[in-house]
């Protein structure tokens, strides 16, 4: 493990071998998932090329995006560039000059550079703007062609091979070179825990496909929450509907179809919401059904979904809380006004009466508060020589880790299978908010 300081440089094998250490990881766990395009990818980088050319594309494999301008390559661990480039290009791990698509490639640019290269462009637009006169005037060929007579850039090979050694190495899509990074410079800390190097996240390549192509769902559901769709959102969820044997991804594959759901309701497609709600089996799914039904006055569906709750084992505590709260409120509602049916309220939530320690008292504030309502809050008991804090429920949240940390790092099988995990595999978030896939032109 190696030790890093801010500010210093690291060693100049430093990315290079935390790179084969994930390739030897995960040759020695899952060779016999791999596909023969991953085995020679592998191969490639271990045994066909260079030092130094591992330590390039290390080193591009950090970096976001597919495209690179060479004028961008500053490593001074690498002796001679130019042999790099035609050993990686050789290899098939870059291509030199990649036909790209032009709207992608002229991103690569400064505005003054877009500039000299076409002087025809309106000069007084931002560079976003410039762009678009390029593309819709020239070809492809012709601009590639003319950016390539002053500049060059390659394209880095292999992206979706990447994606699939982070997932098999993390066990997500989410962590990265950055991990190794902030581990080696003391910043993120793991646990030292027991490794179950028995034990696999995927046993199948059918399991691993189908990660791969949640993560591309994943894609979808963000752009859908950027611009909404129905047609595509109801396509999605049937796609989504089809039934799944590993327990991680159908925790992942029901995030996803909660996520769709709940925009649906934001965006009033009730009906498609509550098919959604009704086959994501994932809370809040059915406190969002109650509320849809009451909402649309609905009295027997808003009934009888809570009572199932308050009478079954299926649900969580925040499930139970809820429906118990929702009865209470509502009760002369779901009753249909007659008060002839009763619905009890199985969740006793007055934990001032359950225990008299714990009080209640009323703040008013009398002045509007000029900042967001929780700081407003933390000021006046500030005035009154308190210390405050604004945690939410992080306070709670950190309680609870440590009061039961043996247990949340207790040795089982199947649960910690790397030396990065920050939980167990259960707790894990499994795609990230955003979209991480690029364009391979």
């Amino acid at each position: 493990m190696y030790k890093l300081s801010p500010g210093q440089a690291v060693p100049p094998d430093y990315y290079a071998e935390k790179f084969r250490i994930m390739l030897d990881s995960i040759v020695r766990q899952y060779a016999d998932l791999l596909s023969p395009k991953e085995k020679r990818f592998i191969h490639s980088f271990r045994y066909a090329i260079s030092v130094d050319s591992q330590r390039l594309y290390a080193r591009l494999a950090t970096r976001k995006g597919l495209l690179f301008r060479l004028d961008s390559f500053h490593y001074s661990e690498i002796d001679s560039l130019e042999r790099c480039l035609q050993e990686l290009s050789d290899a098939g791990l870059i291509q030199m000059f990649s036909r790209s698509a032009a709207d992608i490639l002229l991103t690569k640019f400064t505005k003054a550079e877009l500039l000299r290269s076409f002087p025809s462009i309106p000069t007084s637009q931002l560079k976003a703007k410039c762009i678009s006169p390029i593309v819709n005037r020239y070809s492809d060929h012709f601009i590639r062609s003319k950016l390539q007579s002053n500049f060059a850039w390659v394209f880095r090979q292999g992206n979706q091979i990447l994606t699939t050694i982070q997932i098999l190495f993390f066990g997500n899509a989410l962590m990265n070179y950055s991990v190794f990074v902030l581990e080696d410079l003391g910043i993120q800390l793991f646990e030292k825990y027991w490794i179950d190097t028995e034990s696999r996240l995927f046993q199948t390549r059918e399991a691993l496909d189908m990660y791969l192509l949640l993560l591309t769902y994943n894609e979808w559901v963000y752009k859908l929450k950027q611009n909404w769709n129905k047609s595509q959102a109801e396509y999605l969820l049937t796609k989504l509907a089809q039934p799944l044997q590993h327990r991680l991804l159908v925790r992942a594959k029901s995030q996803q179809i909660l996520a769709i759901s709940r925009e649906a309701e934001r965006k009033g497609c009730f009906t498609l919401a509550l098919s959604g709600y009704q086959c994501a089996g994932l809370a809040p799914s059915t406190e969002r059904s109650i509320r849809i039904h009451f909402k649309f006055k609905e009295p027997d569906k808003a009934r009888i979904l809570p009572s199932n709750i308050l009478t079954k084992n299926d649900y969580s505590a925040s499930e139970i809380m809820f429906a118990s709260r929702f009865v209470k409120r509502n009760r002369n509602k779901l009753s249909g006004g007659n008060g002839q049916e009763k619905m009890d309220a199985v969740f006793n939530t007055d934990t001032d009466k359950i225990n008299p320690e714990l009080c209640f008292s009323d703040l008013t504030l009398h002045d509007q508060p000029q900042k967001n309502i929780e700081l407003a809050v933390m000021e006046k008991f500030g005035k009154d020589k308190y210390r405050c804090w604004h945690i939410e429920n992080d306070g709670i949240l950190s309680l609870f880790g440590l009061a039961m940390w043996s247990v949340i790092f207790h040795k089982l099988p199947g649960v910690f299978i790397n030396a990065n995990q920050t939980g167990p595999l259960d707790h894990w978030t499994y795609f990230g908010k955003t979209s991480i896939a690029q364009r391979e032109e």
